[in-house]
């Protein structure tokens, strides 16, 4: 699979149609998130629901290298989703392709339409009461044998958890809610198996990711 030097490449050419601001942060994403580990847990030709698509990264990313029969991108928000839809057609993606906001979308009937769904740095931009709610009813929602990839940043790295804080109340104006590997875990549920756990660090951020199959 692509080092993160040349997925971030790869990312520069591709997002000439984006504003400055939203190709400076699609260039950069795979340098500070570990999308060269990440891409390699989606099976090829899986149907793949990226939930928190941003400006469509990680979902070119995707349809790239991993060959999806079809992509769909949910966000909270239109202008980031317009970015997104810049991309992806302009990589010619859009026969395949379903960008939608998230609030105006059924997150269940979206859930159950894949075999693959990511969950990449969302939870900790999600309150922390609904936090739960949110894992639980991804895992309830998803077709028996779905893979689910959620990814986020890791809360128990106290001092890498303050960095992570700064970096989102500057680029998102948000102060963010991280939670720990052991958490996320305890919110799965009986039925859901655990195929992958892993931790690791990118300069000053500090990740962790479950790969699990309902």
């Amino acid at each position: 699979m692509k080092q993160a030097q040349e997925l971030s490449r790869q990312l520069k050419d591709a997002t000439k149609g984006q504003s400055f601001f939203m190709r400076f942060k699609s260039t950069y994403r795979p340098v500070i998130c570990p999308f060269d580990e990440l891409l390699p847990l989606v099976p090829e030709g899986s149907s793949v629901l990226d939930i928190g698509c941003g400006s469509g990264a990680f979902l070119y990313l995707v349809g790239k290298f991993r060959h999806p029969k079809t992509l769909c991108g949910l966000d909270i928000n239109d202008k980031t989703l317009e970015e997104a839809r810049i991309l992806l057609n302009s990589s010619g993606f859009e026969g395949r392709l379903k960008l939608k906001n998230i609030e105006k979308s059924c997150l269940a009937e979206e859930v159950a339409s894949v075999n693959f769904v990511s969950l990449i740095d969302v939870i900790h931009h999600v309150p922390v009461e609904k936090q739960r709610e949110l894992v639980t009813d991804l895992c309830q929602s998803a077709k028996k044998g779905t893979k689910i990839l959620i990814k986020d940043i890791d809360k128990s790295d106290r001092l890498r958890q303050i960095f992570n804080k700064l970096h989102d109340l500057v680029l998102a104006r948000e102060w963010v809610n991280e939670t720990t590997p052991e958490i996320l875990k305890s919110w799965f549920g009986s039925e859901i198996t655990i195929l992958e756990f892993r931790k690791t660090v990118r300069g000053p951020y500090a990740h962790f990711w479950y790969l699990i199959q309902t």
